[in-house]
């Protein structure tokens, strides 16, 4: 059996596994783990894993399964050579690199399901996390994202609020990756996840409880081969070297292919492309020519009708209205004008005009407070607060809101936290307006209701 190291490598994980495949077969000699994150520079990184390389006797050929790799790159793209380079500086000879769907895809493909039914497949990672959905032999759907494992990462209960977190980021992905499978494959059996995520048995029942679906930690050695000395070892460690073992069999990416003259198409396709534009061109001159004659023949019998609509005849210029005293109300007393006043008359003003009379009550339609009242009762243009994570339990509801934890009667900028409900967090404006946000910061059907 052919020896190799399988490689997954991540911005905080580099599983390194010793293996040897035949076919579907895959047999560990050895694993180690290392931390990126742990070291103070690339350089540092790339001598412990080249002291690894040597102490652990791990072969030069390696198979990379590299998170963030996007469809259709290979190893020798500028992005994606220098996130290897460690790798390679450490010795290592690169002659394949996967994503962790194509590594799910095989891992799915290696066990055997039930027949005609479809299974979700999930990779977990500090920082992404890689679905799949596929039947026998077809693979139905693939996604991969990254996620931010520091939410709610910090405080007393750190450790359930950054499982809900993860929880309620999956939900929606993996429902989507789930109305796939059942559209195309009429069935669905169940989830099954693994990866490098700490503690991803404590995933399971939250996952149950969301999608009302079977989930099964893949933390077994079946279909493995290992040596009797190190089962004991890896039992702890076997979500962890799934999706390094599964891409060393993985097949690699189709690399883009760009437009080039020596390209295997027909010879005739461009002259078919040329025909193609004159016979339009053609088609299009014998449609307008005979239009164009005509109207232009329109034109010369009726000149004088042509210069009437484009040179309307001017029209005399409007006497402006006489202006007439305004009328007083009568229920408003007339005051009786001062001396001054009737012997200097206000310039612009005719003298048989009567002085404008204010009512000492009267108020302005127009002023600060109008506009202080209209602004108080119209509703934020503030964004919505992101609503990422949801708790509620008997005696305690929070919720993680603009990346802190919040409760009822805390404010989000000029909102108030109203109520905390099990997938909507109701919020109170300065108007009385209350607004339902659901997961996401997405606005919850009747989200806005006015006081």
């Amino acid at each position: 059996m052919p020896r190799l190291t399988a490689i997954e490598f991540s911005e905080d994980t580099c599983v390194v596994v010793r293996v040897s495949t035949r076919g579907t077969s895959t047999e560990v000699t050895g694993v180690d783990i290392l931390d990126p994150a742990a070291f103070s520079d690339t350089e540092s990184f790339t001598d412990a894993l080249r002291q690894l390389r040597t102490s652990g006797r791990f072969p030069r050929r390696a198979r990379v399964v590299l998170w963030g790799l996007e469809d259709g790159a290979v190893p020798s793209d500028p992005g994606v050579s220098s996130r290897l380079e460690p790798i390679v500086n450490a010795g290592f000879r690169i002659e394949r690199v996967v994503s962790p769907c194509n590594a799910l895809a095989v891992l799915a493909r290696i066990r055997v399901p039930k027949p005609e039914s479809a299974t979700i497949w999930l990779a977990v990672d500090p920082h992404g996390v890689a679905i799949v959905a596929v039947r026998p032999g077809e693979l139905l759907y693939s996604h991969a994202l990254p996620w931010d494992s520091s939410i709610g990462a910090v405080g007393s209960q750190a450790r359930l609020l950054q499982r809900y977190s993860l929880v309620s980021f999956l939900a929606p992905h993996v429902r989507r990756a789930m109305d796939v499978a059942r559209e195309k494959a009429g069935g669905l059996d169940a989830v099954v996840i693994c990866g490098t995520f700490p503690d991803l048995r404590s995933l399971t029942m939250p996952l149950i409880e969301e999608l009302d679906i079977e989930v099964e930690t893949l933390d077994s050695l079946s279909g493995l081969i290992i040596k009797p000395s190190l089962r004991e070892r890896l039992t702890e460690l076997a979500p962890v070297i799934r999706i390094a073992c599964a891409g060393a069999l993985a097949r690699p990416t189709r690399p883009r292919r760009p437009m080039v003259e020596d390209d295997r198409r027909p010879a005739w396709l461009p002259l078919a492309a040329a025909l193609t534009l004159i016979a339009i061109a053609v088609i299009a001159g014998l449609l307008l020519i005979p239009r164009y004659f005509r109207s232009a023949a329109r034109g010369s019998r009726s000149p004088d009708v042509r210069v009437a609509r484009e040179s309307p005849k001017p029209q005399p210029p409007m006497a402006a209205p006489a202006s007439r005293p305004r009328e007083v109300p009568q229920s408003q007393p007339v005051r009786p004008p001062a001396p001054e006043e009737r012997t200097q008359p206000t310039s612009g003003r005719s003298p048989s005009t009567p002085p404008r009379v204010q009512s000492r009550d009267a108020k302005p339609l127009h002023g600060p407070s109008s506009r202080a009242d209209t602004s108080r009762s119209r509703p934020l243009k503030d964004p919505l607060p992101h609503v990422t994570t949801i708790l509620v339990s008997a005696d305690r509801r929070f919720a993680m809101v603009d990346g802190r934890i919040v409760s009822v009667g805390d404010r989000v900028g000029q909102r108030t936290v109203t109520a905390i409900e099990p997938h909507v967090v109701v919020f109170r404006e300065p108007s009385g307006v209350q607004i339902r946000v659901g997961l996401g910061g997405r606005l919850a059907p009747e989200g806005r209701v006015d006081p």
